[in-house]
């Protein structure tokens, strides 16, 4: 019977991962500046620790190039990511970061020689689109919020099948290095082109860029990594699905964001978050001896 371990630390990783939109809200910095502030102070933090433990830093060129890009799409996921909290709603985004299981499912045949998409991988979709359609008529103010949550659970499978091709052949530390200096990078290039926007956090934004940075990031992300090699992306992307309820919950608690839910929100959010669930947990049922859940 495989070990409850790695399930357990998923489960704790994601609940981590919920509370990183609500840090974003409350770091008032435009969102490429947030995004380029946490990964480079998780790349700074991350060298530290290897330097300080003795930890091989280099893993060559062509690997680098190749976290970097990576990191690259991390970093451009976490600014869809911090997005919709920006423009007003971060539940909205949250039931769009839902369909990141979906996306897995339909990109693994891309991703995983010998996969075939399947009817009901398709019908799933459907279900999911037409949850998200719930939710974009029932708030016509949230279809912004909720494509760009769409988009960035899109990023997120797409990165999720490169780490895992990283995570097999790298070290986890290494690979955490470059991705997040990969993603600075692409975030300061970019933020640079947007003309004069605050660049520096302001009392206590710090300490939570700080937590941003070394716990959701550093550690989470790491942890992250190494479970790539334990389970499959289709279990973590199907416990993921509880970070967009942790962080709706978190948001509801911190900044009153019930209050703005209408019925619409729970209706299609419920059928979103089942869509995403179904369809691994059919596959996985179908063709798998794998546990999904602890």
């Amino acid at each position: 019977m495989p070990s409850r371990r790695p399930y357990l630390l998923l489960h704790f990783v994601v609940l981590i991962w919920g509370l990183t939109s609500v840090l974003g809200k409350a770091i008032e910095l435009p969102t490429l500046v947030l995004v380029a502030w946490r990964t480079g102070l998780a790349a700074v933090g991350m060298f530290v620790w290897m330097k300080l433990n003795g930890k091989s830093l280099w893993p060559g060129w062509r690997a680098a190039a190749h976290m970097g890009l990576v990191g690259a799409l991390i970093g451009f996921h976490w600014f869809l990511f911090f997005l919709p909290g920006k423009l007003g709603s971060i539940s909205i985004g949250l039931i769009g970061l839902a369909t990141c299981s979906l996306w897995c499912a339909l990109l693994e045949p891309l991703f995983i020689r010998g996969k075939r998409l399947h009817a009901a991988a398709i019908w799933i979709s459907l279900c999911a689109l037409g949850g998200a359609v719930i939710i974009g008529l029932g708030n016509p103010v949230s279809w912004p919020s909720l494509f760009i949550g769409i988009g960035s659970a899109m990023a997120a499978a797409i990165f999720s099948y490169l780490n895992n091709s990283l995570a097999q052949r790298h070290d986890k530390l290494q690979i955490t290095l470059f991705e997040m200096v990969g993603a600075c990078a692409f975030m300061c290039a970019v933020a640079s082109t947007q003309g004069a926007q605050r660049i520096l956090p302001q009392g206590i934004e710090w300490m939570w860029l700080g937590v941003l940075s070394l716990l959701c990031t550093v550690w989470a992300f790491t942890v992250y990594i190494s479970l790539l090699k334990q389970l499959s992306v289709f279990t973590i992307s199907l416990v993921s699905n509880l970070e967009p309820v942790w962080g709706v919950l978190m948001a509801g608690l911190v900044y009153g964001e019930f209050s703005k839910l209408n019925l619409a929100f729970w209706i299609g959010g419920f059928i979103v978050l089942a869509a995403s669930a179904g369809y691994p947990l059919l596959e996985r049922r179908n063709s798998c001896p794998e546990p999904i859940l602890p």
